[in-house]
Parts: structure tokens; C-alpha cells; sequence
């Protein structure tokens, strides 16, 4: 087996990778073996994968040794794959670098006469890999996630935002109202709740099993 590598895409994406001969694939310019995603969106899980057509050659932009910390990691992912994504697993491995961190969405809000108004503040928590056209959109109360897009609610430049909704029944129990929030590499699912209005956030994993399921 070769020496672990760290590989770099041309578009970003960062692997942990043993190259394994594959005499089909590699006359195609295309990389086989094992891998390890490390570029993954928080907090979707780490994955082993091995005997896929992981890159081709030409899209690799950078090959690097692994690290001793890098190389433990793959180990622990191999053995232990999905391997859910936890905060205190990237610092110790030292891979914190590597995380798409996802994009904080808070809201206040503002419930008068029957007019709620909700305000949103999108707050970026990457330093490399700085969210880019972020955009927002509202759903009805009845999506469990921002499918049928119902508006684009307008961004200002510091990336806050104002939805207001009229004839709001003050006596419901509980109404929520589903955002996604896209950026120029992934979308987010987040819902504004009355009563518990930090909601909860849809990662693209998630949203892409949310699809999948509906489509069976």
C-alpha cells in the first residue's frame, strides 16, 4: 500500500488518501483506493471509503504527505466510519483547518397586531473557507425544509434581512417558518419557531436524505 497522502482538488476539496493501483481506472487518469473526505460541511460525519474512483489525477492540485496526527485520524475513521462529527475530534486530530464550518443564522423577532416581523442575521464562522453569495429564502409553515421556494428575501451588505408576515393568529401554539440559506457551495435548512425561535439547523446532508426519502 502506498504512503498516505493528503490531496487537494483544484476546487478545494481535501482528501486522505492511499493510492491503490487499479490498471482500468489509472489508464483512464483516474485515482483509485482509500479515502477519507476531511473538507466535510459541519457537522455532516467523516466517511472511509475504499475501491471507488475517488479524483481524477489532473484535478489533484496538491499532493502533500500526511501528518503523524492526519495518518491516526484516517486509521480512527477507517475503523470506526461514519464517525460523527464533534468540535473536540477536529482540534485533537488537528484538522480543524479543513472543516467548512457552518454559517450561524439568528433571528429576533417582533410579533405586533397580528404582523410579526422577523429579522436575520447570517454570521460566517470560516476563516478559510469564507462563505461566498449568500442568499436567502422562505417557505411556507408546512415544509419541514425549504423545498417549493416561496420568496428570496433581499440580503443587505452586512448580510441581515427583514421578513414580515401580516394576519398572524397570536393564539397559535406554534408556528414556524423554514429559511434556507445558500452559499456558493452549499445550502442550509433553518427554522424560525414563535415559541422557540433558535430553530434548528438542516445540514446538505440532511436535506439531501430529506430529498431522497421523498423521492422512494
Amino acid at each position: 500500500m502506498s504512503e498516505l497522502k493528503k490531496i487537494t482538488s483544484v476546487n478545494g476539496t481535501v482528501y486522505l488518501f492511499n493510492d491503490i493501483p487499479h490498471e482500468q481506472r489509472n489508464t483512464n487518469g483516474i485515482a483509485s483506493g482509500q479515502s477519507v473526505l476531511m473538507s466535510i460541511y459541519e457537522p455532516d460525519p467523516f466517511y472511509f471509503t475504499e475501491d471507488v474512483q475517488l479524483i481524477r489525477y489532473a484535478d489533484i492540485a496538491i499532493t502533500e504527505n500526511a501528518s503523524s496526527k492526519e495518518e491516526k485520524f484516517f486509521e480512527y475513521v477507517k475503523q470506526n466510519s461514519p464517525v460523527a462529527y464533534k468540535k473536540k475530534l477536529v482540534d485533537d486530530y488537528e484538522i480543524s483547518d479543513h472543516i467548512h464550518y457552518a454559517p450561524q443564522l439568528k433571528f429576533k423577532h417582533n410579533l405586533v397586531d397580528g404582523v410579526l416581523t422577523i429579522e436575520g442575521e447570517i454570521k460566517d464562522r470560516n476563516s478559510k473557507f469564507p462563505i461566498q453569495n449568500p442568499y436567502i429564502y422562505v417557505g411556507n409553515s408546512k415544509d419541514e425544509y425549504v423545498d417549493n421556494l416561496k420568496d428570496e428575501v433581499e440580503l443587505d451588505e452586512h448580510s441581515h434581512f427583514k421578513y414580515v408576515i401580516e394576519g398572524i393568529d397570536e393564539t397559535l401554539e406554534e408556528l414556524k417558518i423554514p429559511f434556507m440559506l445558500g452559499t456558493s457551495k452549499a445550502e442550509y435548512g433553518r427554522s424560525f419557531n414563535l415559541r422557540n425561535f433558535e430553530g434548528v439547523l438542516l445540514t446538505p446532508f440532511e436535506i439531501s436524505s430529506i430529498k431522497a426519502r421523498r423521492t422512494k
